[in-house]
């Protein structure tokens, strides 16, 4: 009987193994098979068997007595096609199974077939769902100015927008009862689902993941799309997947913010009937040649609650806790629920083309700080009136860190004389001349070198831009040892530093030039181009300025420029712009040396 089943619709197969690994190996392999399923021959369904012995002998035992017969512990592991079967078709699956296992009667004949849904699909009026998709993808267009992409802490970002090999990697961490709870009572007191939220957590943490630079961000989640009472009894692919595009407020509450998830949510519900393909059809209207509509799936979220039970005392329902290898977006949320056991796992999914393991991992412990701030009795954190911008996910070993380098406490001598900082650099130049000033990586200078180099950028910034003190130079440049050069020179000319940090959008750096207008910025070869491009303003580039032998020469008229300028420690030694997560990034003037009160104290 088996063996006609297998030709007409599915394959089936019995395994007699010896252990839990040889069990979690064959089902691990079986789950990137794609030869067991076959959508061409209509083969959707895998069904395999695994019966367990301790011996060989006991095995050929069991083999001689009943073929048919499943012992305890046996498994029955059923696989299936993706096109056919969704999440909520799996509960609906096993009652059927079960039915048909305990009772000699017949299932109660369904009102439509799943074919017959496929067909009403095509012939649904999908009008107003693309037309409110399409007004929300040209607002978030023109909210952003470009095509939305959320800036993650990538470690190879050069990879973004390439093709993918799909290889993922998984952490996951087990919340604790109490935590639970109390997450649990408060979705009932606020009369809000799991998704909602979890999606308003996901939000917060990527507000704060991005260092508050992405106000306006898009989560994408699966909907379980049957929108019919008819469909709830169906067995098929209904999920569709949809963007949730959310605009946050980091003045407003968390129990604000979840107000307005939810509110987005129940927006969204109607129209989440139209199709994936034609949402990525509409998407691709605002995308260049260059861009990839990968942005739209970069940041996802799954909520699973297993409401499967056990049915009667002949079988234990399990879900397979194989690891799950397959990235299927940049980053995945996943929340495992389970009401009867009142448990909850959380896992974070990573492609490995973009993220390092070590970055996952602590991308997990962010999420899990963040939650023990948001629900643990410990927790301080009032979510109905603190602003959300006061949450931070930083780690312990990162807070101590902080405290370790904000102890500047320094027992100064009151009859030392006071200097500004390059003088102080150019003083030990002269004393370690030979010795290593900076180390990056494979490359270094020593102090004369160093030297050397920051006065030929300091006059040639004097000399050819006419370079002042209190000027104020931007610099826009990578962790690099022009970096190092870039903010000596500025500092020995007299100018104001700016740092602008080039994994910032541009949007943001573009306003903080506007707001400062600089004399000139700073870049060398790995931002040049892209402050070419986008940037009215004088460029110099420090690596063709300062390994030019020009300005060190006693024949050069130039040679003395730098003796003329007169620097004291009350001037503005740099600029510092704030995060803006309250609103618009305020400067913060910072001055070259401790105050005259801050001498005296200290001395």
């Amino acid at each position: 009987m088996f063996d006609d089943i297998e030709q007409l619709f599915y394959a089936f197969n019995v395994t007699f193994i010896g252990s839990e690994k040889d069990y979690r190996e064959i089902v691990r392999t079986q789950q990137v098979n794609t030869s067991l399923l076959n959508l061409d021959e209509g083969i959707l369904l895998h069904c395999h068997i695994f019966r367990f012995h301790k011996s060989a002998s006991e095995m050929a035992q069991t083999r001689e007595i009943s073929d048919d017969v499943l012992n305890i512990n046996d498994r029955i592991v059923f696989l299936f096609h993706h096109i056919a079967f969704d999440g909520s078709s799996v509960k609906i699956f096993m009652d059927d199974l079960c039915v048909a296992y305990e009772s000699d009667q017949n299932l109660v004949p369904l009102a439509l077939q799943y074919i017959d849904y496929s067909e009403n699909e095509r012939m649904m009026d999908m009008s107003t769902a693309r037309q409110y998709w399409k007004q929300t993808l040209d607002q978030w267009y023109l909210d952003n100015n470009t095509v939305y992409q959320l800036d993650l802490p990538y470690d190879h970002k050069e990879q973004f927008g390439h093709t993918r090999s799909g290889k993922g990697f998984t952490v996951t961490f087990s919340l604790d009862q109490l935590l639970t709870n109390r997450m649990l009572i408060y979705a009932g007191e606020k009369q809000v689902t799991l998704f909602h939220l979890y999606l308003t957590i996901y939000y917060v943490y990527l507000f704060k993941l991005t260092a508050g630079n992405n106000r306006q961000i898009c989560v994408t989640s699966l909907s379980a799309n049957r929108y019919a009472q008819v469909l709830q009894s169906l067995i098929g692919m209904f999920v569709n997947t949809i963007p949730y595009c959310f605009k946050i407020d980091s003045s407003l509450s968390f129990e604000q913010q979840l107000k307005n998830v939810q509110h987005l949510c129940f927006e969204i519900l109607p129209h989440t009937c139209l199709p994936h393909q034609e949402l990525i059809h509409l998407y691709n209207q605002y995308l260049t040649q260059n861009e990839s509509q990968d942005s739209l799936l970069q940041t996802f979220i799954q909520i699973e609650i297993s409401h499967l039970n056990n049915h009667n005392n002949w079988c234990t329902i399990v879900t397979s806790d194989i690891e799950r290898i397959i990235a299927k977006c940049d980053l995945l949320l996943r929340i495992d629920y389970t009401p009867s056991q009142k448990q909850m796992l959380v896992s974070f999914t990573c492609t490995t083309d973009l993220f390092e393991h070590q970055t996952i991992q602590t991308l997990a412990d962010r999420f899990h700080t963040l939650l023990r701030q948001l629900f643990s009795p410990n927790s301080t954190f009032n979510l109905g009136e603190q602003p959300i911008y006061e949450l931070s996910i930083l780690l312990p070993r990162e807070i101590q860190m902080i405290a370790d380098l904000n102890e500047t406490h320094v027992t100064f001598n009151v009859d030392r004389s006071w200097k500004p900082i390059h003088e102080e650099f150019f003083h030990r130049a002269e004393e370690y001349s030979q010795k290593l000033a900076i180390l990056l990586d494979e490359q270094s200078l020593t102090y004369d070198e160093t030297a050397y180099y920051v006065k030929n950028l300091a006059s040639y910034l004097i000399d050819k831009h006419r370079v002042k003190p209190n000027d104020v130079i931007c610099q826009y440049v990578e962790r690099s040892i022009e970096m190092v050069l870039g903010i000596l020179s500025i500092l020995t000319v007299g100018a104001v530093y700016c740092p602008l940090n080039p994994d910032d959008p541009w949007k943001r750096t573009s306003s903080l030039i506007h707001e400062l207008q600089p004399k000139l910025i700073l870049c060398h070869s790995l931002t040049r181009t892209k402050l070419q491009e986008n940037c009215d303003c004088i460029i110099v580039d420090i690596e063709n300025v300062s390994y030019i032998d020009h300005y060190n020469d006693s024949r050069n008229p130039q040679f003395n420029l730098l003796s003329n300028v007169k620097v004291s420690t009350s001037n503005t030694a740099y600029l510092l712009f704030t995060s803006g997560s309250t609103g618009l990034p305020k400067i913060v003037s910072i001055h070259d040396l401790l105050s005259e009160e801050e001498k005296r104290r200290d001395s």
